[in-house]
C-alpha cells in the first residue's frame, strides 16, 4: 500500500493525529456533561433547602395554633 518509509510515518502520523483530536473532542464532551450535573445536583440541593424551610415553618404554624387552641 506505502511504498516509503516516509509515506508510512506520514500515515501513522496523520492517524495519531486524528485519534488524539477524537480523543480530546470527547474529553470536552465529557467536562461539559459533568459540569451540567454539577449543576443540577447544586439546583436540587437548593430546592432541598428551600423545601426543608418552608416544611418546618408549617410544623412551627401548626404548634402554635394547637397551643392558641388549647389555651
Amino acid at each position: 500500500m506505502f511504498a516509503s518509509l516516509s509515506s508510512r510515518v506520514a500515515a501513522l502520523g496523520v492517524t495519531v493525529v486524528i485519534a488524539v483530536a477524537a480523543l480530546a473532542g470527547l474529553l470536552v464532551d465529557a467536562a461539559r456533561q459533568t459540569r451540567d450535573s454539577f449543576l443540577w445536583v447544586e439546583h436540587s440541593a437548593i430546592v432541598l433547602e428551600i423545601t426543608s424551610e418552608a416544611v418546618a415553618d408549617l410544623r412551627d404554624a401548626e404548634s402554635g395554633q394547637r397551643g392558641f387552641v388549647l389555651t
